[in-house]
C-alpha cells in the first residue's frame, strides 16, 4: 500500500480482491488501516438530464468497518464459506454522530436512519 498515515493526500483506485484462497481484500485493509468507517456516498440529478424524479438530492453515510465489512470470515467445508455480521453500540453511535455532524455542517434539514435485518 503506498499510503501512511500523516500523508496530507490519499488518492485510491480501483482495488481487486484475488480469486482464491488466503488473499482479503485491499479494501478492506485501506478501511481498517485508516480507520474510514464512514462510507459517504452523495447522490444528486444532474442538470439537463431527465429522471424520473427531478431534484434528487441525496447523501447516504454507511457505517464502513462492521457488519459486511468486518471481514470475518472463514470456509467451514470446502467451497462454503460463513460470514459473521459484527455490529457493536460503539460504532453505530460513531456513525450516527458522522451523520448528524455532516447534516450540520453542509445544510441539511434531516437524517434519516435504515436498518438492514437481513
Amino acid at each position: 500500500m503506498g499510503m501512511k498515515k500523516g500523508d496530507p493526500v490519499g488518492l485510491k483506485g480501483p482495488l481487486e480482491t484475488p480469486i482464491g484462497k488466503g488473499h482479503r481484500s485491499l479494501n478492506l485493509a485501506v478501511r481498517k488501516e485508516f480507520n474510514l468507517y464512514a462510507n459517504v456516498r452523495p447522490c444528486r440529478s444532474l442538470e439537463g438530464h431527465k429522471t424520473l424524479y427531478d431534484n434528487v438530492d441525496v447523501v447516504t453515510i454507511r457505517e464502513n468497518t462492521e457488519g459486511e465489512y468486518s471481514g470475518i470470515e472463514h470456509e467451514i467445508v470446502p467451497g462454503v464459506v460463513q460470514s459473521i455480521k459484527l455490529i457493536t453500540e460503539d460504532a453505530s453511535r460513531r456513525v450516527a454522530k458522522y451523520a448528524f455532524e455532516y447534516a450540520r455542517q453542509n445544510g441539511r434539514k434531516c437524517v434519516t436512519a435504515v436498518h438492514k435485518g437481513s
